[in-house]
């Protein structure tokens, strides 16, 4: 996600409006480009991507939400990480 790494390397604003953007950048690529595209080629089973699309931001919300932050730190997080990943897209493919 190139236009992550630009807001993050970014300068010329405050980080507090940087970390917007990120997040808002990151719940729109999830929202629309993945969702969508897997939808239109029947990647994924579900025929709200709305829905869906909540439903993973719900469901990854400690893997981006700053609230979390110092779990991040957790020798355990990539596991964690890919547990929650691997779990939700075999949800959205079943």
């Amino acid at each position: 996600m190139k236009e992550l790494a630009k807001i993050t390397n970014g300068t010329e604003h405050p980080a507090p409006v940087r970390l917007r953007f990120w997040l808002t950048t990151l719940f729109d690529a999830k929202r629309h480009e993945a969702g969508d595209e897997g939808v239109r080629a029947e990647q994924f089973a579900f025929t709200e991507p709305s829905v869906a699309a909540q439903a993973v931001f719900d469901a990854t919300a400690r893997f981006h939400d700053p609230a979390y932050a110092p779990e991040w730190q957790k020798p355990t997080i990539d596991g964690e990480f890919a547990a929650v990943a691997d779990l939700v897209l075999r949800g959205l493919s079943a």
